[in-house]
């Protein structure tokens, strides 16, 4: 086996500093690849400079972001052209193949990125990429890792799709019961979330006090909101009622609704056991459970998230003020409906959470294929 540097076996190339002046959203301008495409693998950007050939990338081509997080991928759109802070790497040696180096770096990229100190973002240097030292086994063991690798990535992928169909499906029988809330297309009596609910907010114990973080109650931020219920296994903390007591966070009762107003606005959940919020979730408690069911709610407020994300405001964070959450008209369709609608949600919930099990099982054993080729 030897060890080369990825300079001695690679080429790379930087993105060019197009002008942002002559950005623009019009598909029949030349796509441009900024650093928040290369995970996701398309653009929506696009320019109406003048461009050297030399910064066309093609589907299949490797990207490395440079600055935040160090992420290495495959665009998977048409041609485009390379901006600044993305660079596109390729092998230039026979002792090497694409797709091990793709893991390789996949993994690597990430060592170096724990490892960076930086005051406001991370950057990574191309001359850091080229001093990088890799093994390289015979071809034939490249290609057998890069084969495995692929499979469990495809198991993944494929378990990570059921999961979405899951959620469209839920969405699908939404609309399909209840049809849009915005427009209250079933012209049910509708009234307004403050009318129905009673918001309460959130806050974080003073962190100079850190016997607060050491209780038995679940503490939260939008990092855990997102599914449909949570319990304690979502907590960030578990803190103790003198947390409570000194502080501005609430010991929030069981099957409200967590909403996030900042950082993750939109976000929502239903949490399955009591527990506190920091001050970017608002808690909708006290529904009144005679026209309301919280598994109907819950998929109704998801339906107004394009109309958060437009009222967001904030210079640096954005979030959105509780009266733009308690002044949404929630239509109110027959409970027997709402149950219906809930039953069948809960059964998916169910289905999901044996897909989530079975993603979690599989990515434990691609990080652990990771660690055993590549460490």
């Amino acid at each position: 086996m030897i060890k080369k540097k990825i300079g001695e076996i690679c080429e790379i190339i930087s993105g060019y500093a197009f002008d942002s002046k002559l950005f623009t959203d019009n598909p029949l301008d030349t796509p441009l690849i900024r650093i928040r495409d290369v995970v996701r693998g398309y653009t929506e950007t696009y320019t109406k400079e003048d461009y050297d050939k030399k910064y066309i990338v093609k589907k299949g081509d490797l990207l490395i972001g440079m600055d935040g997080e160090f992420n290495i991928a495959p665009w998977q759109s048409n041609d485009a052209l390379l901006n600044q802070r993305v660079c596109k790497i390729w092998c230039s040696s026979n002792d090497v193949i694409d797709k091990y180096l793709f893991y390789f770096l996949t993994k690597t990229l990430k060592k170096i990125e724990q490892k960076t100190s930086y005051v406001t973002v991370k950057h990574l240097s191309v001359k850091t990429i080229n001093e990088i030292e890799v093994l390289l086994p015979h071809l034939e063991t490249q290609k057998q890792i890069a084969k495995t690798l692929d499979t469990v990535s495809e198991l993944l992928a494929m378990r990570k799709q059921q999961l979405t169909e899951l959620d469209n499906l839920i969405n699908s029988i939404f609309y399909d019961m209840f049809g849009d809330p915005l427009t209250n297309e079933k012209g049910w009596e509708a009234k307004k979330l403050g009318e129905l609910s009673t918001l309460v907010s959130g806050g974080t114990p003073s962190r100079k006090h850190q016997e607060y973080f050491d209780g038995t109650i679940p503490w939260i931020t939008t990092v855990s909101l997102g599914k449909t219920f949570i319990d304690e296994r979502d907590a960030v903390e578990f803190i103790n009622e003198k947390a409570i007591l000194n502080s501005s966070t609430k010991l929030i009762k069981e099957n409200s609704l967590l909403f996030g107003v900042r950082v993750g606005v939109g976000k929502i959940s239903i949490n399955r056991v009591a527990m506190c919020t920091n001050q970017d979730i608002v808690s909708i408690v006290d529904v009144n459970q005679e026209v309301l069911n919280q598994v109907y709610l819950l998929n109704t407020i998801r339906a107004f998230a394009d109309y958060f994300d437009r009222q967001k405001r904030g210079a640096t964070i954005q979030g959105i003020k509780s009266e733009t959450l308690k002044s949404i008209n929630i239509p109110i369709p027959p409970m027997d409906l709402q149950i219906k609608f809930s039953l069948i949600v809960t059964k998916i919930e169910d289905q999901k959470a044996l897909v989530q099990k079975a993603i979690d099982e599989t990515q434990y054993l691609f990080d652990s294929l990771m660690s055993m080729y590549f460490d």
